[in-house]
């Protein structure tokens, strides 16, 4: 997989995502003339939320790809390209959201 396919794959998901916020706020409008009830728009938040770190974990390869190996450039990169690093795509979330899974399954297994 190169770069570029990367790209292509993030772009898809960012275009997803922006079309799950569109069902969002047309459903919250929904929500609002009692259409729907308001226990179902938090579902599709949560599915919102899937999608949304999906993406947002793709960014950040990208971003981890792109970023410069020298020293001196890596401030610069850091600065320019802040918007594409979210708290829940670092290693770091990632490992912690997959230990707290490996628990969840521990504790059903017992």
């Amino acid at each position: 997989m190169s770069v570029k396919d990367i790209r292509n794959y993030q772009l898809e998901l960012a275009a997803q995502a922006k079309e799950m916020e569109e069902n969002l706020a047309e459903l919250t409008e929904l929500a609002n003339n009692n259409i729907v009830s308001p226990d179902r728009i938090e579902e599709v938040k949560q599915l919102c939320d899937t999608i949304k770190t999906n993406r947002d974990r793709v960014t950040y390869l990208l971003y981890l790809l792109h970023k410069p190996n020298k020293k001196k450039k890596q401030a610069a990169y850091d600065r320019q390209h802040r918007h594409m690093v979210k708290e829940n795509s670092t290693l770091e979330a990632v490992k912690a959201e997959n230990s707290k899974c490996l628990r969840r399954m521990k504790e059903v297994i017992k």
